[in-house]
């Protein structure tokens, strides 16, 4: 049986987590021609994890909603 091919959720998250671990220490990062800074590129891994995630069905589409003060 062959192996799934990737999301473009995974793939990203791959891509990003590959550019993470090669340029740790970096302020700047330049990732397909942008400049980023290093934080901005760990906020794209965090979307990129909840995507993967969502798409797996291991995250909820919508967070709980409080309702218990009306």
């Amino acid at each position: 049986m062959p192996e799934p091919t990737p999301t473009f959720a995974e793939e990203m998250l791959t891509k990003v987590e590959d550019l993470l671990r090669k340029s740790a220490g970096l302020k700047v990062v330049t990732w397909d021609g942008k400049t980023m800074q290093y934080d901005d590129l760990v906020a794209q891994r965090e979307k990129w994890r909840r995507e993967v995630a969502q798409e797996q069905g291991k995250r909820n589409r919508v967070l709980g909603v409080d309702l218990s003060g009306f």
